[in-house]
């Protein structure tokens, strides 16, 4: 069996974001999307951060341990990682949220984008 292509989760972060389903709950979509969002950029950095020699703990440690080895390479990833992380905890833990949904979602959205195009870059140029 292949290994899973976590880019397919901002693809469908993107499609609940945008989704004009009417039975579709859009708070629980614009949540979903968040949370699908930060995985894609997660999994980017963490096979970017396995390829560069982090050795994985496959924990809850390793959200906070890939940033941290990140930074040592790129700040600018690291912070967005931090960012995109809390507002997925936010989306996926708070009863009410401070920032209406939609809103996180497009920020999160363009957040793990952000992510995964530096990554790439950094990819091809090391």
């Amino acid at each position: 069996m292949a290994a899973f292509d976590w880019q397919q989760f901002l693809t469908l972060a993107e499609e609940l974001h945008t989704s004009q389903i009417i039975n579709l709950p859009k708070e629980a979509s614009e949540r979903s999307a968040i949370s699908r969002a930060y995985y894609a950029a997660f999994h980017a950095a963490l096979d970017f951060a396995e390829d560069k020699g982090y050795n994985p703990k496959f924990t809850g440690d390793d959200h906070a341990d890939v940033r941290e080895y990140i930074d040592q390479i790129s700040t600018d990833i690291s912070t967005d990682l931090g960012r995109l992380h809390k507002s997925r905890c936010n989306a996926d833990y708070d009863n009410r949220l401070e920032t209406e949904p939609a809103r996180m979602a497009a920020k999160a959205l363009a957040t793990a984008k952000r992510i995964i195009t530096q990554i790439e870059i950094l990819t091809q140029f090391q």
